[in-house]
């Protein structure tokens, strides 16, 4: 066995006892501190011990108890109990079964062996102990394989057969492997030795200034005495004081310096300066050592912290900063270019920091070169900007409305964006600034996803998030419900189509919540998106468990009334029905029905109709009138409330006296009054679901193919004189590509 004296300032009124135990069973140690109140911890060698399954730690009184349970051969160690004041005792727990000590040979003379491990601290006096079965020869101490002499710190003694060494004043340097060889008998142990867990005890000596200039000053210092029992020193603490003020403050922008000496400069303000030293270690600090005097101090305009290279992603927002050993006015540069401020660059300064903000990144600015200039002196960097793919939308940062997101008070919201690149970087704002993933934020990233979490939602997270890339964006409106015992779907980011419109994301299995409804029948498969065609209608439909029970439907969060236009409500039983009619891509938005606390989100689709005109048209039509008489164009569009426009000659014609232009249904007639010669012509009818995306279309998309189709005057068979002469219409249909737009050309002739 080994133990460890020290004279410490109080001793234990009961020290620990080495124990012995078999596998799987329990060991207890106990000792008795000075004082009842007095704190005290437990160590497994250098290894500190909390209660928890493996480990019981009890008090009582004065008395300290540590139960290791169900011990295996990993638990034979030493064992120590330590109070806050610096006593301790210490005791080995030898496991049978599973001893795990250093190499032996000739066991069946050991009767006590060296442990596997002995840990001693700085200034301790460590025994090792050995006791043979019979005498055996002849003995020798080893340390790292080198024979020990007895002398100075090292005692050598024998009794009978038990075999002792004993160090002195243990020092950092007699770590090691110690092994006892009697004849063909040996055993070992790993010596550790480690410095006393509590801070420096005494303040450096001998300060000194060893040089000073009118910025700066050179301090110097020894380091404080080891005393009886030496502390381990990680390093020192300088701080100073302009004269006048109550607050020391750091020197250094490190927790410590390692060497005792340091250069002060870059002071804010002019005055005469007091220093003072103090020895740390992971523990604590020493008390301090003040320098005599004070030293005069002039702040000197430098550059404390410079710029630092930052990688940027294009179309995203990145942010530079410099600090200086003084406030001072300065000047950004790119690429020789003064800066000024603006939406793009934003310009900040904040006493002795500097800092500039770059927003949507352009990737022509990677390998510029960004400088801080602030009278004569400067910081510059080379700018790195990566090419990020962009999001799946096609629209302009300014087109893409905020869709709208319901979540409940104290739940988690789900915002989720697809990407046409897997391997694309996004960026998440709040009200225009950068989140950061941290316990509120979770940021998750899949194939073609990313999603951002917002945890426990509150009414302060409530406003408008982005998702940024490759200069596109998509926003999103959170709202924040009061609290409630159902649980809303928490909504995603719709992904975007080519055309720019969103639809619904195909996993909705995975955003939506827990529900805990029992008014809705078959929640965990409604809802969800409605599909609907421009102009048409769009159902939202579900189903309650009882009858009469009153629904509400809401629109953007707005309640839709019984006396809406384009919107009615019907209850037939248990089912519940919104209808919105003559739907356009505005009527793309969040549907709720509501009853009680209880509801149920629906999105709404909207595509442009496949067909124009109607298909049961005939592809070629005639039409005879006589001169002076009236003519009518007739064609039949797909949809009630789709508009037409009539031209003649390419040229749009509106209505007047000569002119008019009659819908009923789903035909589209164009009548002309008192038909002559003047008349005769290309007449051509065209349809389009959308004005507005005919006006971003490029003029060639919308009919690439058309003059092929445009006829000419074709001579009918008719009788009678110059007043019977007879007007012929022909008539051809088309669709252009894609289904999205469609026109009727009629050329009206004229005959004798």
């Amino acid at each position: 066995m080994s133990s460890f004296s020290a004279e410490p300032m109080v001793p234990f009124r009961k020290r620990l006892q080495d124990l012995e135990v078999p596998e799987k069973a329990s060991a207890t140690f106990q000792c008795e501190v000075p004082l009842p109140p007095m704190e005290s911890a437990w160590y497994k060698e250098e290894t500190r011990l909390w209660a928890n399954a493996k480990y019981l730690i009890e008090e009582a009184g004065a008395e300290r108890r540590l139960t290791v349970l169900n011990v295996t051969s990993d638990d034979d160690a030493v064992y120590i109990c330590e109070t806050a004041e610096g006593s301790r005792t210490v005791a080995e727990l030898a496991v049978r079964g599973g001893w795990a000590g250093g190499p032996e040979t000739g066991q069946g003379n050991l009767l006590r062996k060296l442990p596997r491990k002995t840990a001693g601290r700085v200034g301790d006096t460590a025994m090792f102990c050995v006791e043979l079965a019979k005498p055996e020869g002849p003995i020798h101490w080893l340390w790292n394989q080198q024979e020990v002499v007895a002398g100075g710190r090292v005692a050598i003694t024998a009794e009978g057969t038990c075999h002792t060494l004993t160090i002195s004043q243990c020092s950092l340097d007699d770590a090691g492997e110690v092994a006892f060889v009697a004849g063909d008998c040996r055993t070992s142990t790993q010596f550790c030795v480690s410095a006393p867990r509590r801070p420096p005890l005494h303040a450096p000596e001998a300060p000194v200034v060893k040089a000073r200039t009118e910025s700066s000053v050179t301090l110097g210092w020894s380091p404080p005495p080891h005393g009886d029992r030496p502390v381990a020193i990680d390093g020192y603490l300088v701080e100073k004081k302009r004269m006048g003020t109550h607050p020391w403050s750091r020197c250094h922008e490190d927790k410590w310096v390692a060497t005792p000496e340091l250069t002060v400069a870059g002071v804010a303000e002019e005055g005469e300066f007091q220093f003072r030293v103090s020895a740390v270690n992971r523990f604590g600090q020493s008390p301090y050592l003040e320098f005599p005097g004070t030293v005069h101090l002039a702040p000197q305009l430098a550059v404390k912290t410079p710029l630092k290279a930052v990688e940027a992603v294009e179309g995203g927002e990145v942010t530079f900063s410099v600090d200086l050993t003084m406030a001072s006015a300065g000047e950004w540069f790119l690429d020789g270019q003064a800066l000024k401020a603006s939406s793009v660059y934003v310009i900040h300064c904040d006493g002795t920091r500097h800092t500039l903000t770059i927003r949507l990144v352009p990737v022509s600015l990677h390998g510029a070169e960004l400088k801080f200039v602030a009278n004569g002196i400067e910081s510059s960097i080379r700018m790195e900007v990566r090419v990020a793919p962009g999001l799946t939308t096609k629209c302009p940062a300014a087109a893409v409305a905020a869709r709208e997101v319901l979540a409940r008070l104290h739940e988690e919201a789900q915002l989720l964006a697809e990407l046409s690149d897997q391997a694309a970087a996004v960026t998440w704002l709040k009200d225009g600034h950068a989140l950061s993933p941290g316990p509120k934020y979770e940021v998750q990233a899949s194939a073609g996803q990313r999603a951002l979490l917002v945890r426990d939602v509150k009414q302060e997270d409530a406003g408008l998030y982005e998702c940024v890339s490759h200069g596109d964006r998509i926003a999103y409106q959170l709202l924040v419900q009061g609290d409630t015992s159902v649980c809303v779907f928490m909504s995603s980011l719709g992904r975007r189509c080519s055309q720019g419109r969103a639809f619904c994301p195909p996993a909705l299995d995975r955003l939506w919540g827990t529900w805990a409804s029992h008014l809705f029948l078959h929640k965990d498969t409604a809802g969800g998106c409605v599909d609907a065609v421009a102009w048409g209608s769009a159902h939202f439909e579900y189903e309650t468990s009882e009858a009469h029970v009153c629904v509400h439907w809401y629109k953007d969060g707005v309640e839709l009334g019984h006396s809406c236009q384009r919107f009615s409500q019907e209850d037939m039983g248990t089912r519940h029905r919104l209808v919105a009619t003559s739907v356009t891509v505005q009527d793309e938005d969040t549907y709720l029905c509501q009853v009680g606390k209880d509801s149920v989100d629906f999105w709404s689709c909207v595509c442009e109709p496949s067909e124009m005109f109607a298909k049961e048209q005939p592809a070629l039509g005639e039409v005879q009138t006589e001169v002076g008489a009236r003519a009518t164009l007739s064609c039949e569009v797909a949809q009630a409330q789709m508009e037409v426009t009539w031209y003649k000659d390419g040229k749009k014609l509106s209505v007047s006296s000569k002119v008019c232009m009659e819908a009923k249904g789903c035909t589209r007639q164009l009548v002309v009054q008192q038909v002559g010669n003047r008349d005769a012509g290309e007449h051509s009818c065209e349809a389009r679901g959308r004005r507005e995306q005919m006006l971003s279309e490029e003029p060639t998309a919308d009919f690439p193919y058309a003059s092929q189709y445009c006829v000419g005057p074709m001579a009918m068979p008719c009788s009678g004189t110059r007043e019977s002469e007879c007007l012929i219409f022909q008539l051809q249909q088309w669709d252009t590509e894609g289904g999205r737009g469609g026109r009727v050309v009629v050329w009206l002739a004229w005959f004798c």
